[in-house]
């Protein structure tokens, strides 16, 4: 598909939990606010919930 990261650069694991109901754009502003890291710049950052049985990637 077109516009998918096929190979990222890096993946980064975010240990802090979130709320899964966010979406991809409040996932992302999570990403670039508390990570630094743009999720457009061909790096992979997956997101936890509370619990640590779901996981959510940008």
């Amino acid at each position: 598909m077109p516009g998918l990261i096929t190979d990222p650069i890096a993946i980064w694991l975010a240990v802090e939990p979130v709320d899964m109901r966010r979406g991809i754009d409040g996932l992302s502003m999570i990403a670039q606010e508390a990570l630094g890291k743009v999720p457009c710049s061909g790096v992979s950052i997956v997101f936890r919930n509370r619990l640590g049985n779901r996981i959510k990637g940008v």
